[in-house]
């Protein structure tokens, strides 16, 4: 399994329920459900093993494995909602979350080293031991089902205060690593919003 950091169909997955193939009734997928995720193009599902991961050895490979959605105990993964309440439902877009391999324990991963040119340079996707790193965090950014009805996109739209927070980490995030020359006037970001300098 690789990733990349544009859209297309190759980052479609189906949610499954980790026991069923079954999908008659619409569940909303929760903070601790057991599921299994079927890729739609190769038909495979992700799964995991203690085998290392070809580049951060200290992870375990991720791989697609099984036939039309048929596999092993190694498919099943937890859903983990990042300060969320048991029995949470997921959200588009705005639920951050984790997907902890059930058998080993360790959480779905991704960074920007890059696999060789047999994993035509894309992103590795590892699981990771370390549960608690940041680059374990996952969102869903699109959903489709045909049993239930279309919502708009604008109830997704920030608030004023979160894209005055989100403003203000990035310039945190992109200012971190510039160094004032001698003699230049300077200000921290509580001064930005006030206008202070």
């Amino acid at each position: 399994i690789t990733a990349y950091t544009h859209k297309d169909d190759n980052n479609k997955w189906l949610i499954k329920k980790f026991d069923s193939d079954e999908d008659n009734s619409v569940d909303l997928v929760k903070n601790g459900d057991l599921i299994r995720l079927e890729h739609l193009q190769t038909r495979r599902n992700l799964h995991s093993h203690k085998e290392p991961a070809p580049i951060t050895k200290k992870h375990y490979q991720v791989t697609g494995y099984g036939e039309n959605g048929l596999g092993d105990a190694n498919d099943i993964w937890k859903i983990e909602i990042i300060d969320g309440p048991d029995k949470t439902h997921i959200k588009t877009v705005r639920t951050k979350m984790r997907l902890i391999h059930f058998i080993t324990g360790c959480a779905l991963h991704s960074h920007s080293k890059t696999l060789p040119k047999w994993g035509w340079e894309q992103l590795e996707v590892s699981c990771n031991p370390y549960v608690r790193e940041k680059n374990n965090l996952w969102n869903i950014e699109d959903h489709f089902n045909e049993k239930l009805p279309n919502s708009s996109f604008e109830v997704f739209a920030p608030s004023f205060l979160e894209s005055l927070r989100e403003s203000h980490a990035v310039m945190v995030q992109s200012n971190s690593g510039l160094k004032p020359k001698e003699g230049e006037v300077t200000s921290r970001p509580w001064q930005w919003p006030i206008n202070y300098r």
